[in-house]
């Protein structure tokens, strides 16, 4: 078992004003294989997203999974609040994302998806 974190970056889903559909897809998958999971649910920017990072690495997760805000709106800071915390990026990643979008039935126009690593974490952006 690995201790997990999943964090769904979006305003409208954090203000209560749209339902968060593709954080509980990815906690299930993962707790279907045996994980623990931890959720967080925090506004678009980059400090939110630092803050929750922070917060599931103090926690001692070793294996982080962001949803959202990696668009081009001007919002949409969840590569660069990652780059805060983490320092080290890894290419590939892409595979859950399929997932997500089979369930959510949504795709995103264009996105940044960025996968990093630290020491005994893994963190897919997407």
């Amino acid at each position: 078992m690995v201790q997990c974190a999943v964090i769904t970056v979006s305003d409208r889903c954090a203000a209560g004003e749209r339902e968060d559909r593709s954080g509980p897809v990815l906690a299930g998958a993962l707790r279907e294989a045996g994980h623990d999971v931890t959720g967080y649910l925090v506004p678009d920017g980059a400090e939110s997203v630092g803050s929750a990072l922070r917060e599931a690495l103090a926690a001692g997760a070793l294996l982080i999974v962001t949803t959202g805000g990696t668009g081009v709106g001007p919002r949409d800071r969840t590569p660069e609040g990652t780059r805060a915390v983490l320092d080290r990026y890894a290419a590939g990643g892409g595979a859950y994302r399929e997932v997500v979008y089979d369930n959510c039935g949504h795709s995103p126009h264009i996105e940044r998806p960025a996968d990093f690593t630290a020491e005994l974490l893994a963190l897919v952006n997407g």
